[in-house]
């Protein structure tokens, strides 16, 4: 759980600054990659953004760290906190 506040924040600040514009779509995607699909899926939704391999790595990283320490069931319950904020963005 220790990695869920963390997660939380960065999705708050990615969406909720003051700016006149929607979500960027690529930004929805990658945030329903890391918390919902297999790690394998992941690793190619973060290849599409043309980063160094260092930083894809070390992002497949974390999503092996939170795939192991929080359960599918306890990601599903930031799906309505992380429409809340997008509706709100």
């Amino acid at each position: 759980m220790s990695l869920a506040f963390p997660v939380l924040l960065v999705t708050l600040a990615f969406c909720c600054y003051e700016a006149n514009a929607r979500v960027c779509p690529a930004l929805v995607s990658e945030l329903r990659s890391f918390l919902f699909e297999p790690t394998f899926l992941y690793r190619l939704n973060v290849l599409k953004f043309n980063a160094p391999p260092e930083i894809a790595q070390s992002k497949v990283e974390v999503k092996k760290c939170i795939n192991s320490d929080i359960s599918f069931f306890k990601r599903l319950q930031f799906l309505p906190i992380m429409m809340k904020v997008l509706a709100k963005c």
